[in-house]
């Protein structure tokens, strides 16, 4: 199996196409993922993770989660598994989310005045914040 996951920020872009209907943004990229891995499905399962920074997902997304969810709790009888993975992917979207909006707002207020700001995390230091909690 094999998956793609891709995160349209749609606090900033794909407004013309995706204002009229919620989870257009990411059904839009998951359509993109798969015709972009089209040749992959021949020898792989191939799975589109689309997840909106407004907090949509696409439904092959969903569909896998509680796949997942549902395999893990058979392995350890933990019937909260499938939620916890929502919660756990839906924090890491707010965390970027976060990190989004504090880099437009520092990028105005440097504008605005002398004072030079920067933002303390970028997607890298996000995940492996994501990661480390894991470990802990």
């Amino acid at each position: 199996m094999a998956w793609d996951v891709t995160i349209p920020n749609t606090l900033q872009t794909h407004t013309d196409t995706t204002s009229p209907q919620a989870r257009s943004a990411a059904n839009n990229a998951a359509k993109s993922k798969t015709a972009k891995y089209a040749d992959l499905t021949a020898t792989h399962i191939f799975m589109p993770m689309a997840f909106e920074t407004a907090g949509f997902w696409n439904q092959q997304a969903i569909d896998a989660i509680e796949d997942i969810g549902r395999r893990i709790s058979a392995i350890t009888d933990e019937k909260f598994e499938t939620i916890r993975l929502f919660q756990l992917i839906s924090v890491a979207i707010q965390r970027g989310n976060a990190v989004n909006i504090s880099m437009f707002d520092n990028v105005w207020k440097s504008e605005t005045s002398s004072e030079n700001y920067s933002t303390p995390l970028n997607g890298g230091s996000i995940l492996c914040t994501l990661v480390d909690e894991q470990k802990s």
